[in-house]
Parts: structure tokens; C-alpha cells; sequence
């Protein structure tokens, strides 16, 4: 009994060792096939990723089974394709509708091409990136057919944008390339911005403490200021601005003055400037006069009393609209800039408007650098809105500063346009050397000046 009983549990075993046997090639034969099937996903992963397709961007509809298999097959022999059919998405059209180049495709498939090969597993991929991405263009021209705007009827367009027959439009562009259809709207609303906060005449009543000459000594060492750390012109024109509608309204002391100054232009540079500069940098300009919580201090002091309203445009800004009509040489523009920094010194010339300034800047500007061209042209008086005879008295106002500069203690505007970046304009002979004979052509200033 005892053998017999042995033999059967040698059987039990034996029958139980081939079980597991079977088990464990079944196993590994099922493990085979997912890894096959996982390298099978990777080549054709890697296929992509050669030719830099954006998996994430692929459309779905581009993948379409050529040959249904029987379920007895392995997923890894079946067969797919990549075809470069794909729906035109775009609005407004059909989107079943396939465009040219998609049809060359198909012609292309359908007669074997050679951007087209065969790999493993009957998976056609397209060798050729450039055909790919056109077949999901939205246009999908090939090559792009610029004949579709020549249908655009542009020639009633300046008659339909209201601008005079004998005057340029310097805002058309057939191309539509520039949003600059709003360009004259934009400039009447920002004048009509600058007459809000006209500044009185006699402003500085509120701060008795505070002379012109004080001011006019600030106001030059903030364009010092300006020069060293690069700013933009905008930023010292805005911030005189601040400056002047602060003092109209707050007593100032005549210690705090700079620190009023400091404290407009670094309200001024956050505005305007993509990085303003640090305070610290600001105090220390100011020989450490001032310590960082005074000048935040008074920023808030000067924003809640302003009650943040900053967005008033500032002379350089009419001054880049109105030379648009023209091509004007560059160094006209920086003969108005230093004519237009000039002014800032001087408060009685802080009422005026801000646009008025800039023609006239540009007007002096032109007299004395062009030749044998008008000063004021058709052009000009409609962009900038100013007749020639409305600019004579501030064309006499900055002659005379081109005048009183050569004594003046003020020479910050001079040697800031006496370097090589602004061409020397403020020393030039035309410029440097203005003659009493000018002043003729706008009356006679001489007697105002002694």
C-alpha cells in the first residue's frame, strides 16, 4: 500500500509540475505578445518623433483603418494607415470639403508616389513634413495663392476715411498690416484729454515758497536725471506734468521740492517705462538727501492727491503723430525734442497745450533744417489741426529759449542733444547760431527778451 501510495503522489506531482509548465509558457507567451506589441507602438512612436509630428496636434480623422482583421488575428498584425486626408476645420467653410492640395494627396496615394513608402506592417507615413502641415492648413494652397486679394477694391478707401483730396493719407495701408484705421480718432481723443487739465497761469500761487527760477532749476536737474538712467522723453514730460498739477494744488515747501521731483519720476517711469528705476537709486542721486520711505511716502501722498489720474498725453507724443506726414529726416525730430525740452524749464510756458507745443516744435524745426520746401504744409495743418498763423506766437516763444540758452545756468537740454547718439542738434551752426533776424518772420521779440 505504501507504494502504491508513492507512485500516485509521484504522478500527482508529475501532472502538477507539467500544469505549472503550461501555465508559465502560456504566461510567457501572452508577455510576448504585449511586448511586441508595445515595441510595435514605439517604432511607430519614433517614426513620428523623427519627423517632428505634434502627436498632441494629430487629428484623429487622420488615421483610418484600410483592412479590418478577424478577431483570431493578433492586434499586432493588424493593419492601419496614416493617411494625410484631413478635414478642413476652419470656420465658414464645409468641413467635409477637402481643398486642392488634399486632393493632389490623395492622387498622389492612390498612384504610388514616392513621398509616400510602405513600412512594416503595411503603415504608410508620409515622408514629406511640408505636405503634411499643408494638408491641415486652413488655406491648404499650395503654393500660397496671392491673386486672392487682388479682387480688394481699394480705390475709394481714402474717400470713405473722410481725408481731403489734397491731403496724404498716412494711415492707408492696402496691406493691413497696421491697425492704424483709428489713428486720427485716437489723437482727437487725446487732445480733447489735454484741454481737462489745462494748467492756470498762475499755478504756483498755492506753493508761494516755490519761484519760477527754483522750478526751472528742478525741472533741469530732472532731465539730467532722465539722461543718465536712459529714459524715455515721455517720462520726463509726464512727470513735469505731475510735478506742475502737485504744486498747483499743495503748499510745497522748498526743501521738499526735490523730493516732489524724485517722487513724480518714479510715478512717472512706472507708468511709461517697462522697468522704472530702483529708489534707492533715485535717493542716491540725490546726494542721499532723501531716504527710500520719503519718497514712497510722498507717492502715495502724490498719486491720492492727483487721485491717480495719469493718463494725460504729453507733447512727444503729438510730436511722433504729426511727423508721419512727412518722411522727415531724423534730425528733425531731435531738434523738436530739444526744442520741446527746452520748454520745460520755463513755467509760463506750461499752460499751453501740449499739441500746440509739439507743431510748433516741428514747425521751427523744419525752418531751420529743410530747404527749399515749405515750413507748413497741407499735410501738417490737418494732422495737427493748427493753421501756420496760430503757431507764430510759440515759434516766437522758442526762438527766444534757443536765444537765452547760450547764458543760461540751465544746460541740461544742450549737453543731453550735444552727444553723438543725437547727431550734436544743439550745437549745429543753424541751431547754435540763431540770428535776432529770425525773430522777423514772427515779430518782433527782441524788446520782451531785454
Amino acid at each position: 500500500m505504501a507504494a502504491q501510495s508513492g507512485v500516485t503522489t509521484r504522478l500527482q506531482s508529475r501532472k502538477a509540475r507539467e500544469m505549472a509548465s503550461r501555465h508559465g509558457k502560456e504566461v510567457k507567451r501572452k508577455t510576448k505578445d504585449k511586448l511586441v506589441d508595445i515595441e510595435e507602438e514605439n517604432s511607430i512612436g519614433a517614426q513620428y518623433s523623427r519627423r517632428s509630428f505634434p502627436l498632441q496636434h494629430v487629428n484623429d480623422h487622420c488615421f483610418k483603418e484600410i483592412k479590418k482583421t478577424s478577431k483570431t488575428e493578433s492586434s499586432a498584425k493588424q493593419k492601419r494607415t496614416l493617411s494625410v486626408i484631413g478635414e478642413n476645420t476652419e470656420k465658414g467653410q464645409n468641413a467635409g470639403q477637402k481643398s486642392l492640395q488634399q486632393q493632389r494627396v490623395i492622387s498622389k496615394i492612390k498612384s504610388g508616389n514616392s513621398k509616400y513608402r510602405q513600412v512594416k506592417d503595411d503603415l504608410l507615413l508620409v515622408d514629406d513634413l511640408e505636405l503634411f502641415k499643408a494638408s491641415h492648413d486652413a488655406t491648404s494652397v499650395f503654393p500660397m495663392d496671392t491673386e486672392v486679394y487682388a479682387s480688394v477694391d481699394t480705390s475709394m478707401m481714402e474717400v470713405s476715411r473722410g481725408v481731403p483730396y489734397d491731403v496724404d493719407d498716412i494711415d492707408f495701408d492696402p496691406n493691413c498690416l497696421k491697425t492704424t484705421v483709428y489713428s486720427q480718432d485716437i489723437i482727437k481723443y487725446m487732445m480733447y484729454l489735454e484741454s481737462r487739465n489745462v494748467l492756470k497761469p498762475d499755478f504756483l500761487n498755492n506753493s508761494p515758497s516755490i519761484t519760477t527760477k527754483m522750478r526751472g532749476v528742478l525741472m533741469d536737474w530732472l532731465l539730467q536725471v532722465q539722461n543718465h538712467e536712459e529714459l524715455k522723453d515721455e517720462t520726463l514730460h509726464l512727470c513735469v506734468d505731475l510735478i506742475d498739477r502737485f504744486l498747483s494744488v499743495v503748499n510745497v515747501e522748498m526743501p521738499k521740492l526735490q523730493l516732489v521731483g524724485i517722487s513724480c519720476l518714479l510715478i512717472a517711469s512706472k507708468f511709461i517705462e517697462r522697468f522704472s528705476p530702483e529708489v534707492s537709486t533715485l535717493c542716491y542721486l540725490t546726494d542721499n538727501t532723501f531716504v527710500k520711505s520719503e519718497v514712497l511716502l510722498y507717492e502715495r501722498l502724490i498719486l491720492s492727491t492727483l487721485k491717480f489720474d495719469l493718463s494725460k498725453p504729453v507733447c512727444v507724443t503729438f510730436l511722433d503723430r504729426f511727423l508721419q506726414a512727412h518722411n522727415h529726416p531724423i534730425e528733425v525730430e531731435y531738434l523738436a525734442k530739444y526744442l520741446l525740452d527746452l520748454t520745460i524749464t520755463s513755467a509760463h510756458l506750461m499752460p499751453i497745450l501740449p499739441s500746440l507745443k509739439a507743431a510748433a516744435a516741428l514747425y521751427l524745426s523744419r525752418l531751420l533744417l529743410l530747404d527749399r520746401v515749405p515750413v507748413w504744409t497741407r499735410n501738417l495743418h490737418y494732422y495737427t489741426s493748427y493753421s501756420q498763423e496760430s503757431l507764430m506766437d510759440m515759434v516766437t516763444e522758442m526762438v527766444n529759449l534757443l536765444l537765452k540758452v547760450r547764458a543760461s545756468k540751465n544746460q541740461g537740454a544742450k549737453n543731453k542733444y550735444n552727444t553723438e547718439h543725437y547727431k550734436f542738434i544743439s550745437t549745429i551752426n543753424r541751431v547754435a547760431d540763431v540770428e535776432w533776424s529770425l525773430l522777423s518772420q514772427f515779430g518782433d521779440a527782441r524788446d520782451a527778451i531785454q
